[in-house]
């Protein structure tokens, strides 16, 4: 080993500093002072709470990704539309769920099961979908539900200019 290392410091060039064994905290994103191995578990945890919140908040943005391009496109097409106080407050609300929930704390116990560790799997598509046809099947509820029991004159068309109805209120409660 010894004669392999000081092969290794002949073959670098002088200016390069070579790293030794033991020095691997240069190299660490975290120093532990402690002589136990209690640090490793805390930053499992917390990599853990990392990793499942990120990928909680990909599921909530894709979901309104989703239900919003569903909300402004087919339904604009049938005289749904959304006021600028409705839109800015949906905004305004989503970045404050997304302050909440990075604000989320590991559990005090380390989880015998393994999150997933990327947002590619079938488990995370399978999930965001079946979510996503749940709450549309529910917006169309409802939204034929308010149609059927809102009066004929207060219908819109997708041309004319925004004005508050049943119809808008409950898409945009649903959405």
């Amino acid at each position: 080993m010894a004669a392999m290392l000081d092969k290794m410091e002949e073959d670098t060039p002088q200016d390069v500093p070579m790293v030794k064994p033991g020095d691997a905290s240069m190299a660490s994103p975290f120093t532990a002072k402690a002589a136990s191995v209690a640090p490793v578990t805390d930053i499992l945890k917390q990599g853990r709470c990392t990793l499942v919140t990120t990928v909680q908040m990909f599921k909530i943005l894709g979901l309104l990704c989703l239900s919003t391009a569903y909300a402004l496109s087919v339904m604009y097409l049938q005289g749904v539309k959304l006021s600028d106080a409705q839109a800015t407050l949906s905004g305004v609300l989503t970045a404050g769920m997304f302050y909440f929930i990075s604000n989320a704390k590991p559990l005090p116990q380390l989880s015998p099961v393994r999150p997933h560790p990327s947002i590619f799997c079938i488990y995370f598509f399978a999930s965001l979908l079946g979510q996503f046809a749940v709450q549309l099947g529910f917006l169309i509820f409802m939204y034929r539900t308010a149609l059927a029991v809102m009066p004929s004159e207060q219908q819109q068309d997708s041309e004319s200019d925004f004005a508050p109805n049943l119809v808008n209120s409950i898409c945009y409660l649903v959405q």
